[in-house]
């Protein structure tokens, strides 16, 4: 995975990702913590996405944050938490998005793309209309 394919939003993305493992105590970033991220982007293309197929980003971000509220928490590490092998994974597979359309760039929409075929937060996606 090479991090200077990816847009600025999808590094700022990631990032963020990075942050709420962290303030949740969690010990490394999971595909959740970057659905999370886009989610919450302003001016992001993913809620733009959300809103326009007529999902439900309300009750998505209501059960994202109650699946991390029940998250088992480490306490007492000033470690910044790491991608997890999954979110690896994840990240792969949009790279692998990008080239398959051509483009240059892995962005936001790739990363959707790859978390819709996640065993993890796919349901999540699909139950809330993405």
């Amino acid at each position: 995975m090479d991090l200077n394919r990816f847009t600025n939003k999808a590094q700022d993305a990631l990032l963020k990702a990075q942050q709420l493992a962290n303030e949740y105590g969690h010990s490394s970033v999971d595909p959740l913590h970057i659905l999370i991220s886009l989610m919450n982007q302003r001016d992001g293309v993913v809620p733009e996405i959300a809103a326009k197929i007529g999902a439900r980003p309300q009750a998505l971000q209501a059960e994202l944050e109650q699946v991390l509220n029940d998250r088992a928490r480490t306490y007492g590490s000033n470690a910044k938490a790491g991608l997890s092998r999954v979110a690896s994974d994840l990240l792969t597979k949009a790279e692998k998005e990008a080239s398959k359309m051509h483009d240059d760039y892995v962005s936001t929409e790739h990363v959707l793309l790859a978390l819709a075929e996640d065993s993890s937060v796919g349901g999540i996606l699909k139950r809330n209309g993405i």
